[in-house]
């Protein structure tokens, strides 16, 4: 069951970090340890989003863990003027700006990747596959417009049935 998270009510901040460090040790032809070199890091910087509806902040919070099966999409509709998310649960849903959507597989089967967006009424235009385990991450603070008719998220399976958690936050005005 889907649930849905006025901020007024519950204060939730979101605060999200990622770093990636790749070292890398040099074959030096001799016996015993290589050299290692740094050669490269690459840092979001912490992002944080406040409750309300102004830069870096959302009212509005919807979550649901669910399952998909190849050949039948899960589509949630999330803009005001639809109101009500899609996919049997009825839970109203009213964010015209979107500022975070995160997706994650559950399944550690191989072979049953997700995909999110792709969809010709879909808010996220670019299909994006999410291999088993694997998390799928936009953070946009500046909000993207959830114009009408291009106002769904759909979520597809590869093959199997596969269980996902999904989280989507934005601003209702």
């Amino acid at each position: 069951m889907a649930t849905t998270i006025p901020l007024a009510i519950v204060n939730v901040t979101a605060k999200l970090r990622a770093r990636l460090t790749v070292t890398e040790t040099a074959d030096t032809g001799a016996t015993g340890p290589g050299v290692s070199v740094l050669r490269h890091i690459w840092e979001i910087p912490e992002t944080i989003h406040q409750p309300g509806t102004g830069a870096s902040e959302q009212d509005m919070v919807f979550s649901e863990s669910g399952t998909v099966t190849a050949g039948v999409p899960v589509v949630y509709s999330i803009r005001a003027s639809v109101g009500t998310v899609s996919a049997l649960t009825g839970d109203a849903v009213r964010i015209v700006e979107a500022t975070l959507i995160a997706l994650r597989n559950r399944s550690a089967v191989t072979g049953e990747a997700l995909t999110i967006g792709g969809g010709a009424s879909d808010a996220i235009t670019a299909q994006t596959e999410i291999g088993p385990a694997g998390s799928y991450l936009w953070d946009n603070p500046a909000g993207l417009a959830i114009g009408v008719g291009v106002d769904q998220i759909t979520i597809t399976a590869a093959a199997g049935t596969v269980s996902y958690d999904l989280l989507i936050a934005g601003r209702s005005i």
